[in-house]
């Protein structure tokens, strides 16, 4: 036993020293391709300012090393210049070794752009190339080449140290930080004034349909601001090119509208387009009182009364409020019905049809053609009618079903009278029997 045991031992010590150096190499690739962490290169530039007595610089050094850059080997030196491999801290910031620094405000998008406008570079990426051309042509880049430092730069959206995969959650430009992003700007009074542009619409946005399903329900579908005015190429859609934004989430709706009557009014004087209607960045739930209403975004706002489009309107709002009325009817007699313990399971399968017929005779209104939305309510319409019908045979057949019942018991508690009214005369007979009287 021994000497097996002795001969053993060999072998699995240069199996368990095979194990460990494995592990040793897994533990070394790890920690290199470990998000967060740089390249294990020596590097003058983040031994010293790691601990600058600057706290600023101090955190940008640390920033750096958690960043996308640093995770793929993007280091100071790209950006800054210099030499990071030279110990001699004085020596590596040699503006002979190209270095600059801090970057001029002006000079960024083009810095980004070496690496961000190079198609070989950003292929492993999948990255597109074009953002810097995009930039160029956007408000903020135009207004940076006249020389306005106020602007936005590529390191405001997306940071400059601690930049971010735009699909991590803590990331600036995640599709849901997006509007505070834009909003750090577009909401500052101070900043904005200057360009006369209002600075609600962070708050506009936050409450309206699209930032209450992005921000509160997470429906990452919904848009932000980029969406609208695109990131880069940043433009505030003109009044020309509404119908065509809204269109790219809202297809239907911008079908419908190109066939109507406001379309050719858009070719004539620019409007009404879907923002007069709905608002821009505070949209509402649209309602059917928008038809007949003369507020704000309501048809009344530009047509007279009695003219053809509030007419028109009234026509649309009429079908909508009867429609609307006898589904209410249908599903009040349906409950009182399904009260009663009858089956209602085949009226409530034709509820989603009604509704889904309903919500797209809603989007072809935005064609304004009577005769098409009629179509499309009538059917709906009589679907409503023929489950009205059904909740109250259904109701009438409860009742006759109770009349039934309480028949039945009048008629036992008539019988059960009657016996018991015999079984008196019967117990009478019985008792004047046993004491020899004759019952009078």
């Amino acid at each position: 036993m021994k000497e097996r045991h002795a001969t053993r031992k060999p072998g699995i010590g240069i199996i368990s020293a095979w194990l460990l150096g494995v592990a040793g190499l897994v533990a070394v690739g790890i920690a290199i391709g470990r998000p967060g962490l740089a390249s294990p290169k020596p590097n003058q530039c983040v031994t010293c300012h790691q601990n600058d007595e600057d706290p600023d610089v101090s955190k940008s050094s640390k920033e750096w090393l958690t960043s996308i850059h640093a995770r793929n080997g993007v280091e100071c030196q790209d950006c800054h210049g210099g030499d990071p491999m030279n110990p001699d801290g004085e020596a590596s910031m040699d503006t002979a070794k190209g270095y600059i620094g801090a970057p001029a405000k002006a000079d960024i998008p083009k810095l980004c752009a070496k690496c961000h406008s190079d198609v070989v570079r950003m292929r492993p990426f999948r990255l597109p190339t074009s953002q810097f051309q995009q930039y160029q042509q956007s408000v903020h880049g135009k207004k940076l080449a006249q020389g306005d430092q106020n602007v936005a730069t590529c390191v405001d959206c997306h940071g400059a140290h601690a930049t971010l995969s735009k699909n991590d959650p803590n990331s600036a430009v995640y599709i849901s930080n997006v509007p505070k992003t834009c909003g750090k700007c577009h909401a500052d009074k101070t900043r904005m004034a200057q360009y006369k542009i209002p600075t609600t619409q962070l708050a506009d946005y936050t409450k309206s349909v699209h930032g209450l399903a992005l921000l509160q329900k997470g429906d990452r579908a919904a848009p932000n601001c980029a969406s609208c005015h695109s990131a880069h190429g940043a433009t505030p859609p003109g009044r020309t090119e509404v119908a065509d934004v809204c269109g790219s989430c809202h297809p239907e709706q911008e079908k419908y509208l190109k066939q109507g009557p406001h379309w050719q009014a858009i070719a004539d004087s620019g409007g009404p387009k879907c923002i007069d209607c709905h608002g821009n960045h505070g949209i509402s739930p649209p309602t059917d009182a928008m038809l007949v209403d003369s507020g704000e975004h309501g048809c009344g706002n530009c047509h007279s009364e009695g003219d053809k489009g509030e007419t028109v309107g009234k026509q649309i709002h009429n079908m909508l409020t009867v429609a609307k009325l006898e589904m209410d009817a249908a599903a009040a007699q349906t409950s009182l019905a399904e009260a009663e313990g009858m089956d209602v399971a085949d009226i409530q399968a034709d509820v989603p049809a009604i509704n889904t017929t309903l919500l797209e005779a809603r989007v072809i209104l935005h064609g304004l053609s009577v005769n098409d939305i009629s179509g499309k309510i009538q059917p709906a319409r009589e679907q409503i009618a023929k489950s009205l019908r059904s909740a109250k045979a259904m109701q009438a057949a409860s009742l006759d079903r109770r009349k039934t019942l309480g028949l039945a018991g009048v008629a036992v508690l008539l019988l059960a009278g009657a016996l018991f009214w015999r079984w008196s005369l019967i117990r009478i007979t019985w008792r004047a029997g046993q004491s020899g009287e004759v019952p009078g």
